[in-house]
């Protein structure tokens, strides 16, 4: 019988938390072995970014800090990436740029060509637990109406994502504690 890990009082109180990385296969950024290398505080929402656009990926990072409640613990650059590092690290929220793209082949048919909307409602049908959040450059109703069809988190435009992310993923977060989903 396997025994699960339980912190005891006996066990180490300042332990780090290690995050693993499955599979040697899978590319990792030097950003995200930055990340995943140091602890993540135990109240740490841990958070998947996917946006192709790499300087977001900073930008995101200064604004859900340590601080906030909030740790970026893996950036992805399109689907295929997406689905390697939700197993890898486990986050608890994923934000997903609704112009994701990539066109290149994949070895799986499914990951083939998504974008955002494609990637968020795949991430939501495989791992309905997690929150989604869309994000994207320009308002548009489109989105909104997507994030409320696939039962997502959420919709917010980037450009207010420095005032409005952190009440946002904050408000889904305690909805989930309280036992109603976001959906």
């Amino acid at each position: 019988m396997r025994k699960s890990k339980r912190h005891s009082p006996e066990a180490e109180p300042d332990a780090p938390e290690q995050i693993p990385f499955a599979g040697s296969q899978m590319s990792v950024t030097s950003a995200d072995r930055a990340v995943s290398g140091t602890p993540v505080e135990k109240s740490s929402v841990k958070v998947l970014l996917v946006d192709r656009f790499v300087p977001f990926h900073q930008c995101l990072r200064d604004v859900l800090t340590p601080e906030t409640g909030f740790e970026v613990v893996a950036t992805a650059e399109d689907s295929v990436q997406a689905f390697e590092k939700i197993a890898a690290t486990n986050p608890d929220v994923v934000l997903v740029d609704a112009g994701l793209f990539r066109p290149d082949q994949h070895d799986l048919p499914e990951l083939r060509r998504l974008n955002g909307v494609e990637t968020a409602r795949l991430v939501r049908a495989r791992y309905p637990h997690l929150i989604v959040v869309l994000l994207a450059t320009e308002d548009h109703e489109e989105y909104y109406r997507a994030a409320a069809g696939l039962h997502l988190g959420g919709f917010l435009p980037k450009r207010k994502i420095k005032d409005h992310l952190v009440p946002l993923l904050k408000e889904l977060i305690s909805k989930r504690a309280g036992g109603t989903t976001a959906d």
